[in-house]
């Protein structure tokens, strides 16, 4: 039998699929899609691997162009297939060479959209668009204390975010209940009580993690010796988060 050359060896190493992948789903909400690239690196939805930028990789490893992937699983059109970290820094980079005096050929853009064909809105987006419907209904409605002191309710229920709570037609949008929540000092305190009941994951969803019984819980767990998947599974957050928190 032929041995393998090192090249062969090192195309198969990166063509290698982790267990549990190419993943079959689709993001379907803001949040999910943000959790995605909330990390240094964003991890590749077809074989599991972990880069630092992905367009090199699906093309060279899955043959795939950047816009099959995203239309594959639901990511916004215009966001960059990268960690957070080099995001940031190509921002920053844009943001330089704008102060400097450079202005993108406006003329050059308009003729490559009139080319591109309409690509379809993607499922987040869709759902982003009925629930601003819904919001725009809610605001005409006038609501009592006992109407926002539901939500709270349904909240610690449902073990869900603000934002979720507030969805069905008959409670009131999420920012009718944060500009009450300004408002009322009292309601805001039982706003903020009420999300440190809340599981890590919800919270995490909401921004609103309590970073310090967080972070005793998560030292607390690596220093039982638990690995890094296991404390995701047990805290309900994010692997890429925990690495990141355990840096």
């Amino acid at each position: 039998m032929a041995r393998l050359s090192y090249i062969e060896k090192r195309n198969r190493l990166r063509r290698k699929v982790m267990p549990g992948f190419p993943w079959d789903g689709k993001f379907t909400t803001q949040q999910e899609i943000y959790d995605y690239f909330s990390g240094d690196k964003v991890q590749c939805l077809l074989c599991g691997k972990w880069f630092t930028r992905l367009p090199t990789h699906l093309k060279m490893i899955h043959e795939f162009e950047s816009d099959e992937y995203r239309e594959r699983y639901g990511l916004p059109w215009k966001h960059a297939l990268c960690g957070k970290e080099l995001s940031l820094k190509l921002s920053n980079t844009m943001r330089r060479r704008r102060a400097s005096g450079f202005r993108p050929d406006i003329d050059a853009a308009r003729k490559k959209s009139k080319r591109a064909t309409k690509r379809q809105d993607q499922p987040f987006f869709k759902k982003l668009r009925a629930e601003n419907i819904i919001s725009g209904n809610k605001k005409r409605r006038k609501y009592s204390e006992q109407d926002y002191r539901n939500v709270l309710t349904v909240m610690l229920a449902g073990n869900m975010t603000l934002v979720e709570a507030c969805e069905p037609e008959e409670m009131p949008s999420y920012s009718r209940v944060y500009e009450h929540a300004r408002e009322n000092r009292i309601f805001r305190q039982a706003l903020d009580k009420t999300y440190e009941k809340l599981s890590f994951s919800v919270q995490t969803r909401a921004r609103k993690l309590a970073e310090n019984k967080f972070g005793k819980a998560m030292k607390s767990l690596r220093q039982s010796g638990f690995s890094v998947p296991e404390i995701s599974r047990r805290l309900g957050v994010s692997e890429n988060m925990i690495r990141h928190r355990l840096k």
